[in-house]
């Protein structure tokens, strides 16, 4: 194999899709089970991304109006 050959392979695609890894945030690819540079295993769970701030003090703001509208409204 000449030392060339690898940047046709497609396992060494630099447009493959990266993300950080939800442990240490170093780039990892996406379809990885483990990161391979702190080792921990990447679930389902760990993908997910949490819900900005903003969205979440949105929700507690509109419950606490809609608490404040019932109790005046008695």
């Amino acid at each position: 194999m000449r030392e060339t050959d690898w940047e046709d392979d497609e396992e060494f695609d630099d447009d493959d899709a990266t993300e950080p890894c939800p442990n240490c945030g170093r780039e990892i690819y996406d379809d990885a089970e483990q990161c391979p540079h702190c080792g921990q295993y990447i679930t389902a769970e760990c993908r997910a991304s949490p819900k900005p701030w903003w969205v979440i003090l949105g929700a507690v703001i509109c419950l606490a109006i809609a608490v404040w509208w019932l109790i005046s409204a008695l």
